[in-house]
């Protein structure tokens, strides 16, 4: 009797066992077949934004190209009433002025500079020397 509950124990193991391992089978081809569906989803919509992204592109492209052909027509016409001239001489004029104040202030810190270094010097030599009072 004791062989046979033995045998009844594992058969009812087995079982379960089996029951299970289908259960697992199924889950698995259902996951499967549920991340097959997904990449093929997802695919498509990666060519359809990669396609909306295309025309976007070549959309804004060609908007620059019509905004640089405005902009070049508008510069000739410019250049020959002679603005950009004088923009141009506006701009030479304001780098003149902030080099000059560029050159006054690199003088201004030299100068600053050598005044520090000197009054380091003076008290540095002035107070190694003790001072004679009579």
């Amino acid at each position: 009797m004791c062989r046979r509950q033995a045998e009844l124990v594992l058969e009812r193991k087995v079982s379960e066992l089996e029951s299970k391992k289908s259960s697992e089978e199924l889950v698995h081809g259902e996951m499967a077949r549920f991340l097959r569906d997904q990449k093929v989803s997802l695919s498509r919509d990666v060519d359809a934004w990669n396609a909306r992204f295309k025309e976007d592109l070549d959309r804004k492209e060609d908007e620059l190209k019509v905004g640089w052909v405005a902009i070049v027509a508008s510069c000739s016409a410019a250049r020959n009433d002679g603005c950009m001239y004088r923009g141009d001489q506006q701009l030479k004029e304001d780098r003149k002025v902030a080099l000059d104040r560029l050159n006054e202030l690199q003088d201004r810190y030299d100068r600053d500079l050598a005044t520090e270094a000197k009054a380091e010097v003076c008290s540095h030599v002035l107070g190694d020397v003790p001072v004679r009072r009579e």
